[in-house]
């Protein structure tokens, strides 16, 4: 008869239930927490022990040489074997840290086992979707992106791309940038007419999505125009590069897409055998004022004799231009021909010595000239890393890149640059 003290009794009823929900609930994310908590901790302890043993059994007793990573690595590998036979998911971590490691010494075989091995480990006991399979992926794809396994770096791309379709969404933006690695892979396996088609969808895409997105559509022109440029359609290559340097330099703050957007529209200059507005591009400006040389490494490099050279900037201690160095010797005699003179310059970075340059240099039949540099070229070059490679013409910057995926200039770029200079 009193509807308010039932209406009362009913809502604390009901407050009391949701409590008490809620409390549950709570108390089982808490139970669940602390039980995970543990396992982290036993996984953890059960790590620990193993890179204890390691070490305890690598080093030797008192004082001596230092044992070399390399030994390390070498002696958890064997001891790895079958030490983890109920817990998978601490082997494909060890796996992955050791991977890291041989990566990092340039011992790749090594590091593609064991990177691999996490792989699989994690597939089978996490699922393709998890966080830690899904850096495994990008583990592989770098290496494989390195040694030039480009065939084994697309697949990567691909099922990396294919994650981020299922995770984000086809249209997301997430998953057009991935397709742009796809693009990548396909480019570096030659196959400029899949690259062209896939980036033009890419960037219809784009257009229809997100057409505020200014970062991604000057990203997916840069690759645009630069495929256009790989399949010789040269007018349309230097508008959409033209156009989209035009943008990055005027509604991007981040300077890396103003540098990306210059290099590409400069290399489509170059192809048309505009060296001068190339040149003009860069503000001309004067590099050879700039080369602080200290030493000649190996032969004799005068800029003096020919109008336009190309530089490399390169470390030994550096994987990327292990490959790169390799790249530029088999292009070395035939770019000479075509008028192009070249110099590699160090700077000797980090604890490497001129024995340790010099070393890699006969190790890889380097025979072009490379000088030692003293520190101020990298600053007037605008060089922030290596390996990197650079265009002058007539003493004035007319083109720079950094990592060269393919070849070290485009084919059409060396038609540009003959037809400028005129019979050699």
């Amino acid at each position: 008869k009193n509807k308010l003290l039932v209406g009362s009794i009913a809502t604390a009823f009901v407050v009391l239930i949701a409590g008490v929900i809620l409390s549950t609930t709570l108390l089982v994310q808490v139970s669940a927490e602390r039980e995970r908590a543990v396992m982290e901790s036993e996984k953890a302890k059960k790590a620990q022990s193993f890179l204890t043993n390691v070490f305890e059994t690598a080093i030797p007793i008192g004082f001596g040489k230092p044992v070399p990573i390399s030994i390390l690595l070498d002696k958890s590998t064997k001891m790895l074997e079958d030490a983890f036979p109920d817990d998978p998911e601490i082997e494909s971590d060890i796996r992955r840290a050791l991977g890291l490691g041989y990566f990092q010494l340039s011992k790749f075989n090594d590091a593609r086992e064991h990177l691999t091995h996490a792989l699989s480990l994690r597939k089978q006991t996490l699922g393709d979707m998890h966080d830690k399979t899904i850096i495994s992926l990008e583990d592989l794809s770098e290496l494989n992106s390195l040694t030039g396994e480009f065939g084994n770096y697309l697949a990567n791309c691909q099922e990396l791309c294919r994650i981020d379709s299922i995770s984000y969404g086809v249209r997301d933006e997430n998953t057009l940038s991935s397709q742009l690695n796809v693009v990548d892979g396909l480019e570096r396996l030659g196959r400029i007419s899949d690259a062209l088609e896939l980036t033009t969808e890419i960037r219809e895409s784009c257009l229809r999505e997100y057409p505020d997105n200014v970062k991604l559509l000057s990203q997916v022109d840069r690759n645009l125009s630069w495929l256009l440029l790989q399949s010789g359609r040269l007018d349309e290559a230097e508008k959409l590069a033209r156009e989209n340097f035009e943008v990055a330099t005027s509604q991007i703050e981040d300077s890396w897409y103003a540098q990306s957007s210059k290099s590409c529209y400069a290399a489509v200059l170059i192809s048309q055998g505009k060296l001068d507005e190339a040149a003009k591009l860069y503000g001309n400006f004067p590099t050879y004022p700039g080369l602080d040389r200290e030493y000649d490494m190996q032969g004799k490099f005068n800029q003096s004799e020919s109008d336009i050279q190309l530089i490399a900037f390169w470390e030994e201690w550096c994987p990327y231009c292990d490959r790169m160095m390799g790249k530029l010797e088999k292009f070395y005699r035939q770019y000479r021909n075509y008028g192009i003179d070249f110099v590699g310059i160090t700077n000797l970075w980090k604890p490497s010595t001129r024995e340790d340059a010099e070393k890699f240099l006969a190790d890889h039949d380097i025979s072009f000239p490379v000088i030692k540099e003293g520190g101020k070229a990298f600053d007037h070059f605008n060089c922030n890393g290596v390996p990197s490679i650079r265009l002058v013409y007539k003493g004035n910057l007319i083109w720079e890149e950094y990592v060269p995926s393919s070849e070290p200039i485009s084919r059409h770029m060396l038609e540009g640059i003959v037809k400028s200079l005129g019979p050699i």
